[in-house]
């Protein structure tokens, strides 16, 4: 029966480099005999239309839609973080679809000290305008029912329709410290590969800069400019103009003066989550499981910035010169089409 790995992240631990590899070398992989299909790709290099098709279509529809993945002596490569957000139907679903092929799960597991910052800088990505200790909160206080701290919300789900046996559980850190991210998934494939660079493919933006970001989309929200504008790639690429260059870098040097330290550590609920989690799935795991989470303080953005002499101003005056070119150039636009 041919195989096909399923890779389902998570989001933040490194999924976009490893499809970039496999996408990018996907004609002398296949040669080594391994499949990572054109199929769904997309955007960027995972296979995100896979999950939006399994989301939006019927079973026939879906079955119709996945036949290229079969028929095909090599192994079978399929990836996009977003299957970890599959409801337990959509899983059954596709479980069908794949009925006639070895299903193997693959899961990249980090420990959510460094996940929290990075999932915050997502969401901030993404429109919000929370702060990150909004953002952490919750998940703090509620452990148990964070996909962020507990893995087990995910994978439970996925045990549930393939069987705990089918799934592989990956010990992100671990990975990191040894040969980097690849070289487990490598092994799984039972593929001989030399040696790969390591590669930052979505690399983080420091805290200050995702503070102002976060900050412009609070007042792209007040102007009614948040839906119909990306203000993140607007800023990222306008940060360093001349006319607002010193303000930015003043605008940082003011939130880096207030981050407060949050000391994120091995408490007593994530220690259960993390205990329980290990005692379900450690069979699972490929690689050496990293016993403690590391106790470390995060510096994080405090709103006490806004109240330092003329920042909220200087922020203002940010939004207005990234804006007003991009403003007007959709409103040529909105003319053009009319």
């Amino acid at each position: 029966m041919t195989k096909l790995f399923l890779h389902i992240g998570p989001h933040k631990t490194g999924s976009t480099y490893i499809q970039k590899y496999l996408f990018s070398n996907r004609d002398q992989l296949l040669e080594l005999g391994l499949s990572y299909p054109n199929v769904g790709v997309g955007p960027q290099y995972g296979h995100h239309k896979v999950f939006e098709k399994v989301k939006a279509l019927e079973q026939k529809e879906l079955d119709e839609y996945m036949v290229p993945f079969f028929g095909n002596d090599a192994i079978t490569f399929v990836s996009s973080e977003k299957f970890d957000r599959l409801k337990l139907g959509d899983i059954e679903k596709l479980s069908k679809s794949l009925a006639d092929l070895d299903v193997r799960i693959i899961y990249f597991h980090r420990n959510y000290i460094d996940l929290l910052p990075s999932w915050w800088q997502e969401r901030v990505k993404h429109k919000s305008r929370i702060s990150f200790y909004e953002f952490a909160l919750p998940h703090i206080l509620r452990p148990f029912s964070s996909n962020i701290i507990n893995p087990g919300i995910v994978l439970d789900l996925y045990a549930q329709v393939f069987g705990k046996d089918k799934i592989t559980v990956v010990d992100y850190d671990a990975a990191v410290q040894k040969d980097g991210i690849l070289r487990p998934i490598f092994e799984l494939l039972s593929i001989e590969f030399g040696v790969v660079k390591n590669e930052v493919v979505n690399r983080s933006l420091k805290l200050e800069l995702v503070e102002i970001i976060r900050a412009l989309n609070t007042i792209a929200e007040l102007n009614g400019q948040l839906r119909s504008h990306d203000v993140r790639a607007i800023f990222l690429r306008k940060r360093r103009e001349e006319a607002i260059c010193s303000e930015v870098e003043s605008l940082a040097a003011i939130i880096r003066e207030h981050m407060k330290p949050l000391k994120l550590a091995r408490g007593f609920f994530a220690n259960a989550v993390n205990a329980t989690f290990r005692k379900k799935y450690e069979s699972c795991f490929f690689n050496h499981w990293l016993n403690d989470l590391p106790i470390r303080e995060v510096f994080v953005p405090s709103d006490t910035w806004m109240l330092e002499g003329d920042a909220v101003e200087t922020c203002e005056h940010i939004y207005q010169h990234i804006m007003t070119g991009d403003i007007l150039e959709a409103e040529r636009r909105s003319l053009v089409l009319t």
